[in-house]
């Protein structure tokens, strides 16, 4: 089928009242040979995420930002938990807490993940916290 006939096809699957969201996926789907993912819903907005912090914490906001070393970590949990339940990027999580750059989200987000995959007593302690 020409990639025109294609388009055509799938415009009209796509403005047909009488076909459900899932039948115009499935339908779409068949046309493109591919798969369809569905888009990600998130849980939370990054002041949701904030507050989380803030309250479990017992820091203020000016605190939180500006911790070193290993007392760092409530500010990386809030990168990991931005990254997880938001859809900002990594420059946009940085830049509102505390003007970090995009790498030092990075890195938060990794080390918030291994520690939740190899230390037990962390996860024990901010599974639920971190996974909300």
């Amino acid at each position: 089928m020409k990639q025109k006939d294609k388009l055509t096809k799938i415009a009209r699957i796509l403005i047909n009242p009488d076909i459900s969201e899932d039948e115009k996926i499935e339908q779409i789907k068949d046309i493109c040979l591919i798969e369809v993912k569905p888009v990600k819903e998130f849980k939370y907005t990054i002041d949701q995420i904030k507050h989380f912090i803030k309250v479990e914490s017992r820091l203020t906001y000016e605190q939180i930002n500006s911790l070193t070393g290993k007392e760092c970590i409530w500010r990386q949990m809030a990168h990991y938990m931005a990254w997880k339940h938001t859809n900002q990027s990594l420059k946009a999580i940085g830049q509102y807490f505390g003007k970090k750059d995009h790498s030092t989200v990075l890195n938060s987000v990794k080390v918030i993940s291994n520690y939740l995959e190899t230390d037990r007593t962390f996860r024990e302690q901010y599974q639920d916290f971190l996974n909300n």
